[in-house]
This record gives C-alpha cells, structure tokens and sequence, in this order.
C-alpha cells in the first residue's frame, strides 16, 4: 500500500567491491583501536553487505569483540568472527515468531 503512493522508484543497489573498500577505509578511521587487517581483503569478503552492514554488522561487531578481550587492536580474527555472526543473522528465519 506506501508503495503504490509514491510516483517514482528509487533503486538502491548494494555497493561493489571498490566502493565496499572505501567504505570500510572511512569508517576505520574514526575506530578507537587500531586495525590490524587489510580493507581490501574485507571488502572481498564482505559481498552483499550494505553500507549500513559494514559499519552495523561487521566493524562495530568485531570492535566490540577486541574491546570485549580487551585487546590492544581490532584483529583479522576480530573480523572472522564479525562475517560468521552476520552470516548466522542473514539465514536465521526471520518470521519464527510472528
């Protein structure tokens, strides 16, 4: 029904590799904790994630997971555990309880 008010669609279309790269290069930036990992690497890795996703699922996850062991820097374990997290959410059913 809101979509049939509206006249004009917009698409949104997730962001490719390079984009996915400079997004995470921006955002790692401002981490309070140094990154010990490549954003390219990331980037490959992180295939079908939005912008939103990449800051949301993968780089608040896996700084939360350094600070959590209190670590001195977010680790490319850090991260591994950010992509199976988000991977587990993505094929979790999502009307389980409705």
């Amino acid at each position: 029904a809101l979509r049939s008010r509206f006249e004009e669609e917009i698409e949104f279309t997730l962001p490719d590799e390079d984009e996915r790269k400079q997004i995470m290069e921006m955002y790692i930036k401002s981490m309070p904790l140094p990154v010990d990992t490549d954003a390219k690497k990331l980037a490959h890795l992180s295939k079908g994630m939005s912008g939103r996703d990449i800051k949301d699922r993968l780089l608040k996850v896996a700084l939360h997971k350094a600070i959590s062991e209190d670590q001195d820097s977010v680790t490319w374990e850090n991260f591994q555990y950010a992509l199976k997290h988000h991977e587990k959410e993505k094929n979790e059913p999502k009307d389980m309880f409705a």
